[in-house]
């Protein structure tokens, strides 16, 4: 399977759209669902989607409001279904040659102090976005505090990056970067 699309999104998602029309929603919202939603996806694209997509909105009919409301569902949703994952399948690991009950003790103290901000700002960082919610599921973090911080994470992850891509397009560089 080719997977340069994904390097080149801005040039990619323009064409995808023409092509599916609004059938593509529902491709970003799979992307954006099991790249926050399944451990094994860390390499799918988010911020660079989140923000191509904000671009190429601001340069044709695609309806805003409806993109950015699906794709926060998205993040929430794969988010929580990570978390969900780590409470529930977590503790099968513990003992294992990688997860020691030393380390659940210190991811539990952890996410105790520090779980809210964790969330939120993970959802920033490529990698992390992926594993906290699994870790924080895994360690127990009090469910419905997580869930708070997951739908406060969601919505600022996703306005901040389609709003960038949506508000800044002219920007020389990033309309140079179009038009590549």
């Amino acid at each position: 399977m080719n997977f340069d699309f994904l390097s080149n999104l801005h040039h990619s998602l323009p064409i995808l759209f023409q092509e599916y029309g609004a059938g593509i929603y529902a491709g970003l919202f799979l992307v954006i669902f099991c790249e926050t939603g399944l451990v094994i996806f860390p390499f799918l694209p988010g911020d660079s989607l989140l923000f191509t997509v904000g671009v190429i909105a601001s340069l044709s009919q695609i309806n805003l409001t409806v993109l950015v409301i699906l794709l926060m569902i998205a993040a929430i949703l794969g988010d929580g279904l990570n978390y969900t994952i780590g409470h529930f399948f977590g503790k099968r690991l513990i003992g294992s040659k990688w997860i020691k009950h030393a380390y659940l003790k210190k991811a539990q103290d952890y996410f105790h102090r520090y779980g809210a901000i964790s969330v939120v700002m993970a959802r920033f960082v490529p990698l992390m976005r992926t594993f906290v919610p699994f870790v924080a599921g895994f360690s127990h973090m009090n469910t419905k505090r997580y869930m708070v911080y997951n739908c406060l994470g969601g919505v600022v992850w996703v306005i901040f990056f389609v709003g960038l891509g949506y508000f800044f397009p002219n920007i020389p560089f990033i309309h140079d970067w179009i038009k590549q």
